[in-house]
């Protein structure tokens, strides 16, 4: 199976004094899913890697173009640890990447928003839903559980 990433040693010495100061339920999730193994989705066989582990059990992973060939990057909150598999990192020919503009991306979320009975968002408040640590679905405004977002490096 996949590390998506090899950690510097400096890296992994803050992973795990932040490790150290988490819940145990946190620390049971991240002994069971490690941060820079390569996950797949089971029911999309989407490749994704952890993005946070949440306090009701659930983790939040990023499904990205870098491992798959997707329409537009996302990452999903409540997903059970049950419902991923480590994988291998994707064949060196096979196609990876981002299908869809960003204004597709957007007409995309809001096409799903008018469904869902809700206004359209602007590119703006896409933008400020993707860069924060709080999860929220931007095609239906849920959201997800608290979590703790292990440290970049």
């Amino acid at each position: 199976m996949a590390q998506w990433m090899t950690p510097t040693d400096e890296q992994r010495a803050g992973f795990v004094e932040w490790r150290a100061a988490r819940p145990k339920l946190i620390q049971d999730l991240i002994d069971r899913l490690p941060p820079w193994t390569l996950f797949m989705l089971k029911d999309t066989r989407h490749r994704c890697t952890i993005y946070s582990y949440n306090e009701d059990g659930t983790v939040t992973i990023s499904i990205t173009g870098q491992f798959n060939l997707i329409n537009f990057g996302r990452r999903v909150f409540g997903i059970s640890p049950d419902e991923l598999k480590e994988c291998d990192l994707p064949a060196p020919d096979e196609l990876l990447g981002i299908t869809m503009t960003e204004e597709e991306t957007l007409g995309h979320i809001n096409q799903r928003r008018i469904e869902e009975g809700l206004e359209p968002i602007t590119q703006k408040t896409l933008n400020a839903i993707k860069a924060s640590d709080i999860p929220r679905c931007a095609i239906d405004d849920e959201e997800g559980p608290k979590s703790a977002v292990p440290p970049k490096g």
